[in-house]
C-alpha cells in the first residue's frame, strides 16, 4: 500500500458544480486514471451524503428534520458537529455561534428594504443570543430553546471536506493524495505538499498576483472575506460575517485565513478570528495549538502570527 502511494504519478484537476451551492475542485496524484475516478466518485458520494444531513436549504435534511423537533436519534455525523459548535461557541466567548442565522437575516431583509436595521431590532436578537438553544449532556444533544435558526455551515462544510478526503485515504489505497478545494474550504491530505495564493482582498481579480503564497503539507486552510459576500444596505457594503454579540457586520477585517490540522478548525477558527479582530482575533489564534493565522485590516494591512511565517513562500 506505501509503495503504490509513493510512486503514483499520474495528477489531474476536475471541477463539479453546483456542489455545496459553489464549486467543488477535486486534485488528485493517483496510480491511473481509474484510480482518480474512483477518488472523484468517493468524494462526490460523501458531499451528496452529507449534504443530506446538514443542508439547511432541504426541508427533509437531517439538520432541518432536527430543528423542527423531530424525534429521532441525531446521526453521529450531526452530533459531532453540533458538539464542535457548541465547543466553539463556549471558547470563543460567543463570537462563533451557530444560531446567528436570525442575524444574517435581518440583514438580507435590510437590503432589500433598503434600510439598516433598526438597533432595537438587532438588540433584541443579540439578547435572544446569549445562550445556545441546545446543550451537550453526556456527549449527548439536548434541546433547550429554538432551534430554528441553528446553521452549521460556517462548520459543516468543512468537516465535509475533511470527511471526504479521508474517505479516499481510508478507501483507495492506488490514490497518494487528494485535495479538496470547497468555496474557500481547502484541505490536502497525503504525500507531498500544496503551494495556494491568498488573493488580495483590495484588489481580488483573477489577473492580479496574490497577496502571499504559502505550502500546506497533510493540513487545511480555509479563507474569509468580506469583499465578494455581504449586504449592501443604503449605498453601504456590508461583510457577510456578522457579530452575534453585537449584531453589527464586522468591518475591521477585510479577510482571514487560517491554516489548521483539518478544514473544521480552519473554518471555524476564521470566523472567530474575523469577529474578534486584528489584536484579538490573533491573541485568540495563539492561545490555540498548531493554527496559522493570516489577515488583511480594513486599511489593507496585513498582519499574522508567529507560526503563520514558517508557510510563507513568497509575498507581494
Amino acid at each position: 500500500m506505501t509503495s503504490e502511494r509513493t510512486t503514483a504519478t499520474h495528477e489531474r484537476v476536475q471541477q463539479f458544480e453546483p456542489v455545496l451551492g459553489t464549486v467543488l475542485e477535486v486534485r488528485t496524484v493517483a496510480i491511473d486514471a481509474l484510480a482518480a475516478d474512483d477518488a472523484e466518485a468517493r468524494v462526490l458520494h460523501e458531499f451528496d451524503r452529507l449534504e443530506r444531513v446538514f443542508s439547511i436549504y432541504d426541508d427533509t435534511s437531517e439538520l432541518c428534520r432536527w430543528r423542527r423537533g423531530e424525534q429521532f436519534e441525531p446521526s453521529a455525523e450531526l452530533t459531532h458537529v453540533l458538539v464542535l459548535a457548541a465547543q466553539w461557541h463556549r471558547s470563543s466567548g460567543g463570537a462563533f455561534h451557530p444560531a446567528a442565522r436570525s442575524l444574517a437575516d435581518a440583514w438580507r431583509n435590510a437590503e432589500v428594504a433598503g434600510q439598516r436595521p433598526t438597533d432595537a431590532l438587532l438588540a433584541a436578537q443579540v439578547s435572544a443570543l446569549a445562550a445556545l438553544p441546545y446543550a451537550i449532556v453526556d456527549g449527548n444533544v439536548v434541546r433547550c430553546g429554538r432551534c430554528d435558526h441553528v446553521d452549521l455551515n460556517a462548520i459543516a462544510k468543512g468537516y465535509i471536506a475533511d470527511r471526504a478526503v479521508a474517505a479516499v485515504m481510508a478507501d483507495i489505497p492506488s490514490v497518494a493524495s487528494v485535495t479538496i478545494n470547497i468555496g474557500g474550504d481547502l484541505v490536502h491530505r497525503g504525500s507531498g505538499s500544496l503551494r495556494v495564493g491568498i488573493e488580495d482582498p483590495l484588489a481580488p481579480y483573477d489577473n492580479v498576483a496574490p497577496k502571499v503564497v504559502v505550502e500546506l503539507s497533510n493540513e487545511a486552510m480555509a479563507t474569509s472575506g468580506a469583499t465578494r459576500r455581504g449586504f449592501r444596505v443604503d449605498d453601504r457594503w456590508y461583510g457577510h460575517v456578522i457579530d452575534p454579540r453585537t449584531g453589527e457586520p464586522i468591518d475591521r477585517v477585510l479577510s482571514v485565513s487560517v491554516i489548521a490540522p483539518d478544514a473544521a478548525t480552519a473554518d471555524a477558527v476564521a470566523t472567530v478570528a474575523g469577529v474578534l479582530g486584528p489584536r484579538d482575533g490573533i491573541a485568540y489564534v495563539d492561545s490555540l495549538d498548531a493554527i496559522s493565522v493570516f489577515m488583511v485590516d480594513h486599511d489593507g494591512v496585513a498582519r499574522s502570527n508567529a507560526r503563520w511565517a514558517g508557510r510563507v513562500v513568497s509575498v507581494t
